[in-house]
């Protein structure tokens, strides 16, 4: 994701993130900081945030980017939960998601909740849920069935970005 937004231009990205000591939220500030250090973009600790996935925490930590006196040009955020309380931040503060701040998110597809359905539509990492229980199932079967060694599986998935209207031109620096 910060990939996507630094080839829009932009170099103040933010990142709320679920704690690391969550495999998943570790991998992802990896591959922040990766993507930040690969285009020689210093990461500011400030911009930074380790929280829980909820709409309040992306509203307050939201409210608190916007507020530095350098804000991000861009936010990241580990769940669309967090970028629904981003969203509110940025209309509170007077910004436009798209324009003024690009939003960005993990976690599309969720019971209840659409980045689709965000205005502007959000642009965010979509992931079968039902795909993911599936392959579960059939390692699970595999092992039981003594078709598979006892060894841990270990498999990861990429992700498709579904780029929407959240995502505009950053400013270069």
């Amino acid at each position: 994701m910060a990939e996507v937004l630094l080839d829009y231009g932009h170099r103040r990205i933010a990142a709320l993130n679920s704690y690391r000591r969550f495999r998943y939220a570790a991998a992802r500030d990896a591959g922040y900081r990766a993507a930040m250090e690969g285009r020689h973009v210093p990461v500011d600790p400030d911009l930074v945030l380790e929280t829980a996935m909820t709409e309040e925490d992306g509203l307050k930590l939201g409210a608190r980017l916007l507020s530095l006196p350098e804000p991000p040009t861009a936010i990241i955020c580990g769940s669309i939960f967090l970028a629904k309380g981003v969203y509110r931040a940025a209309a509170e503060a007077g910004r436009t998601i798209g324009k003024d701040l690009s939003v960005v998110a993990h976690d599309d597809q969720l019971r209840g909740i659409s980045a689709a359905d965000f205005a502007p539509a959000l642009t965010a990492t979509q992931q079968s849920v039902e795909m993911a229980g599936r392959r579960l199932a059939e390692i699970l079967i595999d092992r039981l069935e003594g078709r598979l060694a006892p060894e841990p599986v270990c498999e990861v998935s990429r992700p498709d970005l579904i780029l929407r209207g959240s995502v505009g031109q950053g400013k270069l620096v």
